[in-house]
């Protein structure tokens, strides 16, 4: 199919804009984050626009290695929350004013600050 180069070539964009969007989170960049995640959402919508094309093993894998990045990611930005978290459950105590936060038997705080997990976009 002709479609194929071009769709595999989305799908490098947007694993080279979650690799980036990665090294902006280790580095607490706030600029290259904003950056990578424009260019991730415009590979994104890049992607719904096109045609389908036949999967083959080059597709599946660069699939593959983008959800990869994505859950990679998730979990980044999960463990950045919770360590703010707990600033804050630390600041709250100290100004008297801390939330009733328990850890429930999933082993989550429940009635903290943050009661859910980011998913990738």
């Amino acid at each position: 199919m002709t479609g194929a180069p071009a769709y595999q070539q989305t799908l490098r964009n947007l694993n080279e804009a979650l690799r980036q969007e990665l090294a902006a989170l280790d580095s607490g960049d706030v600029a290259a984050l904003e950056s990578s995640t424009a260019s991730k959402l415009a590979a994104i919508s890049a992607l719904q626009l096109s045609p389908l094309v036949a999967p083959d093993d080059e597709t599946e894998a660069l699939i593959h290695e983008g959800a990869a990045l994505c859950e990679q990611a998730a979990l980044r930005v999960n463990l950045l929350l919770a360590g703010i978290e707990r600033r804050l459950n630390v600041l709250a105590h100290a100004a008297g004013h801390a939330p009733a936060a328990a850890y429930g038997r999933d082993g989550r705080i429940a009635g903290g600050y943050r009661s859910i997990d980011l998913d990738c976009a």
